[in-house]
C-alpha cells in the first residue's frame, strides 16, 4: 500500500512498463529482490480510471539513489508472474 513519500525527502522512483496484466505488487517485489536490488519502499500499480484494470505500468519507489540506479539495470529483463506469464519489461 502506497503511503506517499515523507515530507522533506526526495522520492527515488523508477517507472516500469510492459508488465504482464496479471502482475501483482508481490511479483514486482520478488523480481527486484531476486536480482539483488534492496531498499524497495513502495509499488504503485497504475489502473485505468474507468475499468479499474491494471494498465501494465507501475512506479516503484526506493529508499536511496543507489537502489534506484541498481533497479535501472533491470531494463529489458524478464519478469515472471505467479500466473505463469513472462514478459521482457522496461525500467526507466
Amino acid at each position: 500500500q502506497y503511503t506517499g513519500h515523507k515530507r522533506g525527502r526526495i522520492p527515488y522512483v523508477v517507472f516500469m512498463g510492459q508488465l504482464p496484466y496479471d502482475t501483482t505488487e508481490e511479483d514486482i517485489r520478488k523480481h527486484v529482490e531476486a536480482r539483488g536490488v534492496g531498499g524497495l519502499v513502495a509499488v504503485r500499480m497504475r489502473t485505468d480510471r474507468a475499468t479499474k484494470k491494471f494498465t501494465g505500468t507501475a512506479f516503484v519507489e526506493f529508499e536511496s539513489a543507489e537502489a534506484q540506479h541498481a533497479c535501472l539495470a533491470l531494463h529489458r529483463t524478464s519478469l515472471a508472474t505467479a500466473g505463469g506469464k513472462s514478459r521482457q519489461i522496461n525500467v526507466e
